[in-house]
């Protein structure tokens, strides 16, 4: 149960923190798709056509899975991974890297951070839970990395087979640096949102 624990911290969350995420979700939603606008240069374009939905589609239902799973963490990720597998093939078919569509999860994950961290201290929410939110976060992140790294190495598979050109393993050697690079962010984005739990945990031990 510990490494269920540690690999989906959601898991240990009140039920009740759902409900205090929920009504943060439109304006989430707006603000991640402006900075990701403004940070990620890839993105850097108007929401419209198939690219708009897909961006769209990708950090909405990230942010309903995520509640979700807060909520009933018995429901699981898998009737939601397709969008995410989804979204590493459609960067394949663009000719594109993993580098701009990770960035834009590390953004995600910091913008919901900051802006649920605000929401949960103003609601009174124990230091421990904030902490905890902070990791539920930053893994639940780290999954959806993983599942587009997952479908990039799928589509990269089959361009392979398709033009007889390369090995599927080196589809395969895909999976390790990108997945190793997502986890590293988020990591040390995890430890700067915890270290500032306890800080804040700090401060109220002095008032």
């Amino acid at each position: 149960m510990t490494k269920v624990l540690e690999s989906e911290p959601w898991r240990a969350l009140p039920a009740s923190v759902a409900d205090l995420i929920e009504p943060e979700l439109e304006g989430m939603t707006e603000e991640i798709l402006a900075t990701i606008g403004r940070e990620v240069p890839e993105y850097a374009r108007p929401l419209e056509g198939s690219f708009g939905l897909g961006v769209r589609t990708g950090v909405g239902e990230a942010l309903r899975q995520f509640v979700a799973l807060v909520r009933n963490p018995e429901g699981g990720r898998e009737p939601g991974r397709e969008v995410y597998l989804g979204l590493g093939r459609g960067e394949l078919r663009q000719g594109r890297t993993l580098d701009s569509l990770q960035a834009a999860y590390r953004v995600g994950a910091r913008i919901a951070w900051r802006r649920l961290s605000l929401a949960g201290r103003k609601a009174g929410l124990d230091p421990e839970v904030l902490s905890l939110l902070a990791e539920a976060i930053f893994a639940y992140i780290d999954e959806l990395s993983a599942d587009s790294v997952e479908g990039y190495a799928q589509a990269q598979s089959g361009l392979d087979d398709q033009r007889r050109r390369r090995p599927v393993r080196a589809a395969a050697g895909l999976r390790g640096p990108c997945r190793q690079r997502a986890t590293l962010s988020s990591c040390r984005m995890r430890r700067q949102a915890i270290s500032t739990c306890l800080a804040w945990a700090g401060d109220g031990s002095r008032t």
